[in-house]
């Protein structure tokens, strides 16, 4: 255990300032975890729309034209 008057004072300033900086911290993880969690329903929303897409008939019917497209650039 550290017996310097001054070491230990100063591990109390940086013990402080680190203390002091919490909220702010506690403040940005939770902004950072709600825009996670807007993020990976905005994906999965996303991901839903892309699949009702793909899976119309729409879609299926113009894949021929689709492949016939990409044969022509080749």
């Amino acid at each position: 255990m550290e017996s310097d008057p001054d070491a230990l004072a100063e591990r109390l300033i940086e013990s402080e300032q680190q203390l002091a900086a919490l909220p702010e911290l506690e403040q940005r993880a939770q902004r950072a975890e709600a825009q996670n969690t807007a993020l990976r329903a905005e994906l999965e929303s996303t991901r839903v729309a892309l699949n009702g897409v793909l899976s119309s008939p729409s879609w299926r019917l113009t894949a021929p034209l689709r492949r016939l497209r990409r044969v022509g650039r080749g």
